[in-house]
């Protein structure tokens, strides 16, 4: 399915987030994010390309966001569907977060995030933190998307998170899909619970002890002497894979690929 039709990668756009394609951790506020074609990468940190007089902001304290709870995903094929659920399985802290088993008469896979909640830096905090200082001129990262027209960069500023997960499963013929909850739980290991929401068993609920992450929000960036931010509409081209663009901090950024897509700052 094309890019720009996938509901997958769209389905809290509505709301005023982009969607982290496969939900884990690896993406959180101030993270500066780069986009080179289709590829929109992880960078590292703000202050990693920013070394300014102004103290770094503050990230909040995770607060509940009950707008977002109950938003479903579009149904996914299953083959992609456990890939999504394998990966927070894994963070939420499954012993054995592989459950293709489970669910292997399944033809699509749909999930709802609850309990969810919010982390936020202040955005006039971050033009605060950028109003003063200097930018890492010698830094290859610069280079590449502060002096080039074919590349975006973005500023997170805030993200959705949830420990808690509720599967909904259907067959080929449309119908629900009931899953064995005891078989799962065996594998999955004492530090995820699994609960029935119904009493068919067709709708299973996944909850850990930590987090994943699964939606954010973000501002375009852009360098010339003095910032410039723009905002930009939540896409399924700013959707992002979090599972491969992680860096550690402390860590030089890569040169990505070259792209197509440029943002215009007037």
């Amino acid at each position: 399915m094309a890019l720009c039709t996938d509901k997958s990668l769209t389905y809290l756009n509505d709301l005023g987030y982009n969607v982290v394609r496969l939900p884990r951790k690896g993406l959180d506020p101030l993270d500066v994010l780069g986009r080179d074609g289709r590829s929109l990468e992880r960078l590292g940190r703000l202050d990693q390309l920013w070394m300014s007089r102004k103290p770094l902001p503050e990230i909040g304290v995770p607060q509940p966001a009950a707008h977002v709870n109950g938003r479903a995903t579009s149904e996914m094929s299953t083959s992609m569907g456990l890939r999504v659920l394998n990966g927070v399985l894994k963070t939420i802290g499954a012993d054995v977060p592989e459950l293709s088993f489970a669910y292997k008469q399944a033809d699509n896979l749909q999930f709802t995030f609850g309990d969810v909640t919010a982390r936020l830096v202040v955005p006039l905090e971050v033009g605060n933190f950028l109003s003063e200082g200097d930018i890492h001129n010698a830094n290859p990262f610069v280079e590449r998307y502060f002096a080039d027209e074919d590349t975006d960069a973005f500023i997170v500023t805030e993200i959705l998170q949830s420990n808690e997960i509720t599967v909904s499963a259907k067959d080929q013929r449309g119908s629900s899909f009931k899953v064995d909850v005891p078989s799962i739980e065996a594998v999955l290991g004492g530090n995820v619970s699994v609960t029935a929401r119904d009493s068919a068993g067709t709708n299973i609920t996944y909850k850990g002890k930590d987090a994943v992450t699964f939606g954010f929000k973000a501002f375009a960036i852009a360098f010339d002497g003095r910032w410039r931010i723009a905002g930009v509409q939540p896409s399924a081209e700013l959707s992002f894979s979090a599972s491969t663009a992680a860096v550690d901090a402390g860590t030089q950024p890569v040169i990505l690929r070259r792209g197509t897509v440029a943002l215009k700052f007037v």
